[in-house]
């Protein structure tokens, strides 16, 4: 019998850990505090998760992760999928989106 669970990777295991620093194409300590600060949340072992409510019809779901195979950024947003070569990339289109404190009335 077919599970769908047979598609899905569940584990992550081609997704590099937040906590391994030690791996030169892994995460860097100072792209991870970045982030943190940014709002984003452990989500697993290899996931950092943010999730905005910009207004009332929209809310930004920004998922990220970083694919051991290529050394790629891996961005879902909203699921739909982005992928970056830099970090820096990644957070260009971070902030092409704005701040929830940015758009809000005043």
């Amino acid at each position: 019998m077919i599970k769908l669970k047979n598609f899905i990777d569940i584990n992550h295991k081609n997704e590099f850990s937040t906590e391994d620093f030690d791996n030169p194409k892994g995460w860097h300590w100072k792209e991870m505090d970045h982030l943190l600060e940014m709002g984003f949340v452990y989500e697993g072992d290899t996931r950092l998760k943010l999730s905005d409510k910009k207004n009332i019809d929209e809310t930004l779901n920004v998922e990220v992760y970083k694919e051991k195979s290529t050394g790629d950024y891996i961005m879902n947003l909203n699921n739909r999928k982005h992928v970056f070569n830099k970090f820096n990339k990644m957070l260009d289109k971070i902030d092409e989106m704005g701040s929830v404190e940015n758009d809000a009335p005043r």
